[in-house]
């Protein structure tokens, strides 16, 4: 699941950086390098714990100086963001994203089976009990566990925040 969203604004607050020159460019540059960083970081610590696999496959990658596309590699990390079946919950301005994963399966009934067997033993529970909880999983669905959403919206607005603060004191540097 990758995330590569325009954040209103920041087009704007761009082209007023660019009055300052270089120094407006790489003030720029940096935050918007600093909150990529920030908002993969949050979603990593809110992203659930089973065996780190989805913690460790968030990354961010800089596709240049101003953009950066965060992911969540791990194949079944929307899943685990937006939920499943009946329970599944899209963020608004979100539905792109997660309408690339409907009804996408992440492998055969038995290689599900196994998956929940695996955790169920790992849980202590009767491995057992893995086959009617697989079903109603498949049933019902799972509740989301948003990790990467909550992140970024928290950090859009930082970015905003930092980058109007930013502006401000260069507008202040160079207007004396």
């Amino acid at each position: 699941m990758k995330l590569n969203a325009n954040i209103t604004g920041v087009k704007s607050l761009h082209k007023k950086f660019k009055k300052f020159g270089d120094e407006g460019q790489k003030t720029f540059e940096n935050i918007t390098k600093i909150q990529a960083l920030e908002i993969a970081l949050k979603a990593k610590r809110k992203a659930p714990i089973d065996n780190g696999k989805l913690r460790q496959g968030i990354t961010v990658e800089e596709v240049n100086k101003t953009t950066f596309i965060i992911a969540a590699l791990e194949k079944y990390s929307a899943f685990i963001e937006f939920g499943t079946g009946r329970k599944a919950k899209i963020p608004e301005g979100w539905e792109l994203i997660a309408s690339k994963f409907r009804g996408k399966s992440l492998g055969s009934f038995n290689d599900g089976l196994e998956n929940i067997k695996a955790w169920a033993i790992k849980k202590g529970i009767d491995p057992a009990a893995a086959y009617p909880i697989f079903i109603s999983i498949l049933k019902n669905g799972i509740e989301p566990k948003p990790f990467l959403y909550p992140s970024f919206r928290e950090g859009s607005e930082r970015y905003l925040k930092d980058l109007n603060t930013a502006f401000n004191r260069l507008t202040r540097k160079y207007n004396k």
